[in-house]
């Protein structure tokens, strides 16, 4: 679809179609943001993350398939910085909405803290 929709992009361009190619251009940033939140819902769901918080104190996180396995170090929250992840996340319901709302908060955390934090699947 990104092929496609890249292909259309470039002709409105050769045609001096700026504001088609704009438009397109936007649909395929949108559908290479939905299909990076995919793999990451389904990798949450599915593996292990380990997730570290860089603050004045390091916070490590573990999730398995989804869950709240490990919680090392003191969230930044509880010493007066700023608000972290997981006052949600924490909770151990086996409801898949839980799961998928427990990923979408994750995965949004670390969009918005990309500079200060590091995770990895495996």
């Amino acid at each position: 679809m990104v092929r496609e929709l890249t292909e259309a992009m470039e002709d409105a361009a050769a045609a001096l179609e700026f504001e088609k190619a704009e438009e397109l251009k936007e649909r395929i940033d949108f559908c290479k943001r939905f299909c990076t939140r995919q793999r990451f819902l389904h990798h949450f769901k599915e593996q292990r993350l380990t997730l570290h918080e860089n603050g004045s104190v390091e916070v490590r996180y573990e999730f398995e398939k989804g869950r709240l396995k490990n919680l090392e170090g003191v969230p930044s929250e509880a010493q007066g910085g700023k608000a972290i992840l997981l006052h949600d996340v924490v909770e151990s319901n086996e409801d898949i909405r839980f799961l998928l709302d427990r990923a979408n908060i994750v995965y949004s955390w670390i969009r918005n803290e990309k500079n200060e934090c590091e995770y990895f699947f495996s």
